[in-house]
């Protein structure tokens, strides 16, 4: 068995346009599919950590390709989303009560979601339970950039790129950094075996009691040591080994914000974001449902 590796990917894109936007996307899952089988094969059986930061899409594609591969090569897989452990009548008075109390990122794809949940792998959920606004506040994130910007010796890349971050979404740190800082630094997470299960039409996760019909079991982040979190951040702003950005850094970055603010402007996505808001916040409760029966 090889070392275990962290697997990250990107899709390889046509230069031909497709006829029509449903095209385009089955063209770009078709492709971010074959990266990942083809990524998959040059690696050591069981020895691949995959970090999956949005829908599940890709990686149920792959599944459905070739699932002894990915159940070969695949180790654990990491998953930014779910949440089983908020109030069910916090529901109500957030929008994601109206897509069937499921997080964002599993409700988007509850097809993959289930296929992935439900194929066996060994799955890590860092739901909205550890990864929320509370994690990492904006002002917290702020005051942490600000730290760093006040240190001899200039500005590094990470701490000038985090606070362009910050400023086209304030919440930047909140979730996928989340995901990612437990890949680095697992032993400040608590985590907890629990039986679950998705409902294939929402992509609701629920726990429910071990060994219910239709169930599995996953690993589940509970708690995350927020004041390690802060350290790490911190670290990464204050390496003074870190150069200065670019002035074509500076350019992107500033470009990628601006698209940012142009997205935010429309109603639909603003819709999302007070969605994804909304549905962080209700995580800072400390009230946790017990299993749900097997019926």
């Amino acid at each position: 068995m090889g070392t275990s590796t962290r697997l990250g990917l990107s899709s390889k894109l046509a230069t031909a346009a497709p006829s029509s936007p449903g095209e385009a996307e089955a063209e770009v899952n078709n492709r971010a599919v074959a990266a990942l089988l083809e990524e998959l094969r040059g690696h050591d059986d069981n020895s691949l950590t995959l970090l999956c930061l949005g829908s599940l899409t890709n990686l149920a594609g792959a599944l459905e390709a070739d699932p002894a591969l990915v159940h070969r090569k695949l180790k654990n897989v990491v998953v930014m989303g779910g949440a089983t452990r908020v109030s069910p009548a916090a529901w109500h008075d957030h929008a994601f009560y109206t897509q069937g109390g499921a997080e964002f990122n599993f409700y988007f794809d509850a097809a993959a979601t289930h296929a992935v949940i439900h194929s066996g792998l060994e799955i890590t959920m860092i739901g909205l339970e550890v990864a929320n606004a509370d994690v990492c506040a904006p002002q917290e994130l702020q005051d942490l950039v600000v730290e760093q910007m006040a240190k001899k010796g200039g500005v590094s890349t990470p701490a000038w790129l985090l606070k362009s971050l910050m400023l086209a979404f304030d919440m930047s740190v909140s979730y996928a950094a989340v995901a990612c800082f437990h890949l680095v630094q697992p032993e400040h997470f608590k985590l907890e075996r629990v039986w679950v299960r998705v409902e294939p039409h929402s992509g609701k996760i629920t726990e429910v009691l071990p060994g219910c019909e239709s169930s599995v079991p996953i690993m589940m982040a509970t708690e995350i040591r927020r004041d390690k979190y802060h350290d790490y951040l911190r670290s990464l702003l204050t390496d003074e080994a870190a150069k200065a950005p670019t002035e074509d850094l500076k350019a992107r970055a500033e470009g990628a914000a601006a698209a940012t603010h142009r997205s935010n402007n429309d109603a639909s996505l603003k819709r999302n974001r007070r969605t994804l808001v909304a549905a962080a916040r209700l995580a800072t409760s400390n009230a946790s449902p017990p299993p749900s029966s097997c019926s």
